[in-house]
């Protein structure tokens, strides 16, 4: 897509209320910071139509599928990590830890450095006699959000995490679905898709699914201590540690 697509879908982004083209045009006018070409910002409204993403309802527009800002997600992936996910693993709430990482760590880390979720796991079979630890890292994108750079911000978690993911609304547009996809695919990043609802105005999360497994990669060991050193609370620590030396 071209034009004013893009704009438009990210005045829209949070929620699923209908907006009046007029006061949709000064929104966009506002992000794009220069006065709107209307023709073309009419035919972006027609495309955005046409593809699905958008449904017009007389002089106003409203997204088809809505959305909400990344914060409100935060607490839904966090409890599906806790229970499908971990549970999909075939690791028991004694082996792991699971936090919300989007807003932890040292000052001055980048943005490319904090995933949004950790899941550490530490596992150990029965006839051999070492433990494994493997961390599983989460970058979580609205649907405004979800785009090919996402997929290479996933990616560079790899230097400290041995299974990066991304995690995104499930996408109207085929095409674009697709490449993220064989973006995802090409580097090794697992993608797990999910749906946003809005009930009486709350909004409600299902619909998990895991499109792409990420491939094992092989970070530098003191890079992932350096992670969770700075990432996790003391009290996952403090029990990674204990598990990775055999206890409970």
């Amino acid at each position: 897509m071209g034009g004013y697509e893009d704009a438009i879908l990210q005045c829209l982004a949070v929620g699923d209320r209908k907006v009046a083209l007029d006061e949709l045009e000064i929104q966009c006018a506002r992000l794009t910071g220069a006065a709107l070409d209307l023709p073309a910002f009419g035919a972006a409204i027609s495309e955005l139509v046409a593809t699905g993403d958008l449904k017009r309802e007389g002089q106003a527009v409203r997204r088809v599928e809505p959305d909400a800002a990344e914060v409100e997600l935060e607490a839904h992936l966090v409890r599906h990590l806790e229970s499908d996910f971990t549970s999909g693993l075939g690791v028991t709430n004694d082996d792991r830890v699971v936090e919300n990482t989007a807003r932890g760590g040292t000052v001055g880390s980048g943005r490319w450095s904090r995933p949004d979720a950790t899941l550490a796991v530490v596992r150990s079979w029965r006839f051999d006699p070492r433990r494994q630890l493997d961390v599983f890292s989460f970058e979580l994108k609205n649907r405004a959000g979800s785009n090919i750079l996402a997929v290479h911000e996933a990616l560079a978690h790899a230097r400290f995490a041995h299974f990066p993911y991304l995690v995104c609304p499930r996408p109207s547009r085929t095409e674009h679905g697709h490449r993220v996809r064989q973006e995802c695919a090409e580097h090794g990043v697992g993608l797990i898709h999910f749906s946003i609802h809005y009930r009486a105005g709350t909004l409600s999360v299902d619909g998990w699914a895991h499109d792409l497994e990420a491939v094992r990669h092989n970070p530098d060991p003191s890079r992932v201590d350096q992670y969770l050193s700075e990432r996790l609370t003391l009290r996952a620590q403090d029990k990674l540690e204990q598990l990775a030396r055999g206890g409970r």
